[in-house]
């Protein structure tokens, strides 16, 4: 036994005896079979070249147990590591201030400047990283790494592969995941399992002594990608954890994973990409996907059932005393969560999510064949299933920018009390409006409030069926508006309410809806080729708007087929027929015919005016059926850190 592992200060007098139990050097080979070490306080097994090529090292059926510093140091090597176990690697306590926070000082496995190929056995229960890699190969294939006091495996400048291997347990240190890679140029995690993830664990106090808050929170990490490199996640099984995969500033490609009785995230990007396909988050709460500041690509994902996170928890202290004991502090998460991101996302399907199903804040969004069923299950949120804003707040600071979504084919039903794509523009006096929303092939039905309800982003809808939202079918204000092809059925409100809005309206059928067909306040409108029928109230409502009203048809609605207030219109070639109060009220001027105060009751004569033109529309003619429930819309489409770093 040598010392050639630190100096004796590093070490106590009475603790260290500055030992180490293999100390080798070789110019081509060493060879180690069926060896044991323990009982060492300056490390295990120490390996090192005595020329510029590195020598063949080789560790078979090895076990070291109770060392100090490191359990295996080896440095410019080719080195296979067969069958060999490390485990209780202790360290001295002047060092505890610095031990997660270097490479290659502490732990199970150190490899400098070396290639690695370990089959079968693993690391637990080092005070450090159980195996760490410095400008190294690594590759790992059926080890079990579990219990480490930094992390588990580190990748530092250099690669790493890891395949059919187990780990649990990992520490909760900021850089504690069971797999990290930092400045490595590429790693790849495949077919392994993930378990028993997390601890429940101090995060944050705030407070006096008087009455001093502490807060509790479920924390642990599986991997993390830091800085540069393309990394692989694929085929792996992640069950009872709470930060899953995180990377920041890398490239994330994420395939085939499955994750459960997770907490806070599936994967989270932070200013690199992602890229996820295959992947099912289910009986977990947190985002199944997460982005700060980054582009994202999602196809094929499930997202089935989210909860309210039940590990969160806070208590208070007085005096040194708890004065209440812990008590939960519940938080219901988006299962997808983009902050200034871009994305492209198709074939996702959402299903019974405590909270909304997406939030998206600024950035720019491509979504296709997107299915969301029954967001909001917690039961009392009201949130929209598709939550877009321009603004949000981060670490304290006030941050926003504008919002670009698209969303083509998609099915949102039953949303509890929350309505179905919603936005809300965070301040209309200090600029333009810059964000816009385009909807088409969409299904809404089972709304528990507004289907589309935008404020302050400029909105265009095409060929999408809104069936019995709970409030109105579509609501605007503050931007323009474009529609084509649109049915709004049965809407607890008015079908379509629209104020301060340039609008083009064609092709929208609205129907059997409890107030208006058709709400237009303020703005100027264009209105063609519509049908508003069977409406509680009027079949259009306009108030102190401008308005082209051509080619529509207005009937069998409980008020007048068209009321205005303060309107001027122009209303030419219009059909109106048995509509309660008649075709229209004595406030609509109509430059088509000449008429100042035409209204009254249906004369039965045929005019290309105002009047009604006493042809019965019945329902025959509807373009669109009455709505009998949710059903009516078809089934839903197919399920075809930075430390700092602080989820909303």
């Amino acid at each position: 036994a040598g010392h050639a592992m630190a100096d004796a200060e590093r070490w106590s007098i009475t603790d260290a005896d500055q030992g180490v139990g293999v100390f080798a050097k070789a110019l081509t080979e060493v060879r180690l079979e069926n060896v044991s070490v323990s009982g060492f306080n300056h490390g295990g097994i120490y390996i090192g070249p005595t020329t510029p090529e590195p020598a063949a090292v080789s560790l078979t059926s090895v076990n070291v147990t109770n060392v100090g510093w490191h359990g295996v140091y080896v440095r410019d090597a080719t080195a296979t590591v067969t069958d060999t176990t490390i485990s209780d690697v202790r360290i001295h306590e002047s060092t505890l201030s610095s031990l997660c926070t270097t490479v290659g000082d502490y732990g199970g496995a150190t490899f400098r400047t070396s290639t690695l190929d370990w089959l079968g056995g693993g690391v637990t229960d080092s005070r450090g990283i159980g195996v760490a890699g410095l400008e190294s190969n690594l590759s790992f294939s059926g080890v079990s790494i579990s219990d480490n006091d930094c992390a588990g495996l580190m990748n530092f400048q250099g690669t790493l592969t890891v395949d059919d291997s187990d780990f649990s347990a990992p520490s909760t240190n900021a850089l504690g995941g069971s797999v990290v890679s930092y400045n490595g140029s590429s790693s790849s995690v495949t077919n392994s399992r993930f378990v028993d993830s997390y601890e429940v664990a101090e995060s944050f106090t705030s407070g006096t002594d008087s009455f001093l808050y502490v807060y509790y929170d479920r924390v642990g990490a599986d991997i993390q990608l830091w800085y540069d490199g393309d990394h692989t996640v694929s085929g792996n099984t992640f069950t009872s954890g709470s930060r899953s995969v995180y990377g920041t500033e890398a490239n994330l490609t994420v395939t085939d994973n499955t994750w459960s009785d997770y907490a806070q995230y599936g994967a989270l990007i932070v200013g690199g990409s992602l890229s996820m396909s295959g992947n099912t988050f289910s009986n977990s709460a947190g985002h199944a996907v997460a982005c700060i500041g980054g582009t994202v690509d999602v196809t094929d994902q499930v997202v089935d059932t989210t909860v309210a996170t039940e590990d969160r928890s806070y208590e208070i202290w007085s005096g040194g005393e708890v004065l209440y004991p812990s008590t939960p502090a519940n938080v219901n998460y988006p299962a997808i969560y983009l902050e200034d991101c871009e994305s492209t996302m198709s074939n996702l399907a959402t299903n019974d999510t405590a909270a909304m199903a997406m939030r998206l804040l600024g950035g720019t969004h491509d979504l296709s064949n997107i299915s969301v069923l029954r967001a909001n299950s917690g039961g009392y949120l009201s949130d929209p299933a598709i939550d877009l804003g321009d603004s949000w707040t981060r670490d304290g600071l006030y941050l926003g920018g504008a919002i670009t979504f698209t969303l083509d084919e998609a099915a949102i039903n039953d949303t509890g009390y929350g309505g179905g794509v919603g936005f809300t523009r965070s301040d209309f006096a200090s600029e333009a409006v810059t964000s816009s929303i385009t909807i088409s092939k969409a299904n809404l039905s089972g709304i528990g409030s507004t289907g589309i309800n935008v404020d302050g982003a400029n909105l265009t809808v095409s060929d999408t069926e809104i069936m019995s939202p709970g409030g109105a079918g579509i609501i605007i204000s503050q931007a323009s508006l474009s529609v084509s092809n649109v049915l709004i059925d049965s809407a607890v409100s008015s079908g379509l309410l629209a104020s301060s809005v340039t609008s083009t309206i064609d092709g929208l059928t609205t129907q059997y809806n409890g107030l208006n067909g058709l709400t237009i306040s303020g703005g100027s409108t264009t209105v063609t080729g519509s049908i508003s029928q069977h409406n509680g109230l009027h079949g259009l409502e306009l108030s102190s708007a401008t308005a082209d009203i051509t080619g529509n048809t207005f009937s069998h609605n409980s008020g007048y087929g068209l009321r205005c207030t303060a309107a001027e219109i122009l209303a030419c070639d219009n059909v109106f027929g048995d509509n309660l109060l008649g075709p229209t009220d004595p406030g609509c001027w109509d430059e088509c015919t000449g008429l100042t105060m035409p209204g009254g009751e249906d004369t039965g004569d045929l005019d290309t005016g105002l009047s009604d033109t006493g042809i019965s529309v019945d329902d025959g003619d509807d373009t669109a059926a009455p709505s009998e429930g949710a059903d009516t819309a078809g089934p839903p489409l197919s399920d075809t850190e930075d430390p700092t770093v602080v989820l909303p």
